[in-house]
């Protein structure tokens, strides 16, 4: 396998970088800061970011009187967020009595169209900012993600293992994740059992997953289509790190969505490349099979088995939002019931937690219920049209390939979360359309040369 590394003695001076790119490097920095809540409030420095980076492109497309690069996907774009502003109207006009918690139906459904368009807004300027970028840009923006996130991962590392090595609560006094966690199982009277879930200084376990299991998905395409980050031994230093910090997370959204991505691939290898399929099948069942023996295989099996038992708190809330989420789109199959009204018919249906604004924890139920199925048609059509062009240029070019299978990761992770309103998924889909583009347009045209 020839392997392709990332080198920087051809990059440019700092001093030629171009604004544009180094606030892409910025926001790539700030990637772990997603859940940073030790010095600053949550999502602030991404969030600050990407508002900086949204101010800058306005700039510059009106200095360049409105010149900007659209296609396809924008359309299918706009018309789902129409669908959210329409039915924002709808539920201004329906004038609705019911209250949940101090919020009215109005207010969440203001709320939630305005962070939709916060993220179209920014999936727009990083677009624009993308576009026309070198390749090694994108080099750059995976080497700045992969080395930040590892820096996060071994905080979390050596959480666990300040536990449950040397029983020490230092480096967990940063937030009281498993409070919340304990709390929630105590709410819902199906055990209060303490399992230690290192969370790094992220708000959530499963946050922290989320954060992780594209980074996993990341170094092993990379590593399997032969870019090499770095040299070998730092590559494969990267895949430890993140796989070893999954597994201390006990995050369920984590190992759910990593087997799901590896199950995908495996299928996908088995038709194309029998060696590839074996290899992974042989890393695979090595990595189980090391777990299962280590300290960490015992309170996984046990997580397992209070799934199975219908005891973890977690896993039955989010069965309970499913279902319930069902329901509601079975009642209002077409239109829904309007951005973020699935709050206030959760506690009305059966829902188990009613101290909470609830949402399905899934990113198409959260949709469906929102908005229909007339809504959730351009939003589909938005990432057929994303993830069609990733594919097409994929098999040939490892970058694509890499940002392809982040992508899915992350669409595979939020059919057990509902934070698709954050920067994350949209940035990689950003660097998905734009990459794709440029490495297909440069096909073309090599073609038509030939030709």
């Amino acid at each position: 396998m020839q392997s392709i590394e990332i080198q920087s003695a051809s990059a440019p001076s700092l001093s030629r970088v171009p604004l544009g790119t180094w606030l892409l490097y910025l926001f790539a920095a700030a990637y772990p800061f997603f859940m940073f809540a030790v010095l600053f409030t949550r999502d602030s420095i991404p969030f600050w970011v990407t508002i900086l980076i949204i101010l800058f492109v306005g700039v510059r497309i009106i200095s360049l009187q409105g010149s900007f690069w659209l296609d396809r996907s924008f359309v299918y774009l706009m018309l789902f967020l129409m669908a959210y502003v329409i039915g924002t109207l709808v539920v201004h006009l329906s004038d609705l009595p019911y209250t949940w918690l101090g919020r009215t139906p109005q207010e969440r459904a203001v709320t939630t169209t305005l962070r939709l368009l916060y993220v179209v807004c920014a999936y727009f300027a990083f677009v624009s900012l993308l576009t026309g970028a070198e390749e090694r840009v994108f080099a750059n923006i995976l080497k700045i993600q992969l080395y930040g996130g590892a820096l996060f991962a071994l905080f979390g590392i050596l959480q666990y293992a300040s536990v449950v090595v040397f029983h020490s609560t230092v480096l967990t006094g940063f937030e009281p994740t498993n409070e919340t966690y304990v709390l929630r199982s105590n709410i819902m009277r199906v055990g209060a059992e303490r399992v230690f879930r290192a969370s790094s200084i992220f708000s959530e376990p499963a946050w922290f997953g989320f954060f992780l299991t594209p980074l996993v998905v990341k170094c092993f395409v990379a590593w399997f289509k032969g870019f090499i980050i770095g040299n070998r031994l730092l590559h494969l230093s990267l895949m430890v790190i993140f796989a070893a910090a999954v597994l201390a997370n006990f995050s369920l959204t984590a190992l759910l969505g990593t087997a799901a991505v590896v199950v995908v691939a495996i299928i996908r290898l088995a038709q194309k490349s029998p060696r590839k399929t074996f290899a992974l099948l042989l890393v695979t069942g090595a990595a189980l099979a090391a777990l299962l023996v280590s300290p960490l295989g015992p309170p996984l099996l046990e997580r397992f088995a209070r799934i199975a038992s219908f005891r973890d708190a977690s896993t039955i809330d989010r069965l309970v939002r499913a279902f319930t989420a069902v329901k509601v789109v079975l009642l209002y199959p077409w239109f829904g019931v309007g951005p973020g009204g699935f709050a206030f018919f959760y506690p009305r249906l059966g829902g188990l937690d009613w101290a909470v604004m609830a949402t399905p924890l899934n990113i198409w139920l959260s949709i469906l219920t929102d908005v229909g199925i007339v809504g959730s048609v351009p939003f589909l059509l938005f990432l057929v049209n994303i993830l069609r062009r990733g594919l097409r240029v994929g098999r040939n070019h490892p970058l694509v390939s890499v940002y392809l299978w982040s992508v899915l990761t992350f669409l595979i992770l939020l059919s057990t979360l509902d934070n698709w309103f954050g920067e994350m998924l949209w940035f990689e889909l950003a660097i998905l359309l734009t990459l794709a583009v440029r490495v297909g347009s440069r096909r073309e045209a090599v073609a038509l040369k030939g030709a």
